[in-house]
């Protein structure tokens, strides 16, 4: 998610208001202003001030022994 640049110089209060919400953070990118994680319900962090939540995208390689390579 991307952290407003109004918020970028207070990104760890923003991780942690994100982590009380129930996100597990994986990443912050200070220089960037984007923090990355995982959340069941993402509907939880509506109304954290400062951030701009983005869908999530999940990939997944397949099995060395797959057909697909």
């Amino acid at each position: 998610m991307a952290v407003d640049d109004a918020h970028v110089a207070q990104i760890d209060d923003v991780v942690a208001r994100l982590r009380a919400r129930g996100m597990t953070v994986d990443q912050v990118m200070r220089s960037v202003g984007m923090v990355s994680g995982s959340i069941d319900d993402p509907s939880a962090l509506d109304g954290v001030a400062g951030v701009q939540v983005h869908g999530a995208v999940r990939h997944q390689l397949p099995d060395p022994g797959s057909d697909v390579q």
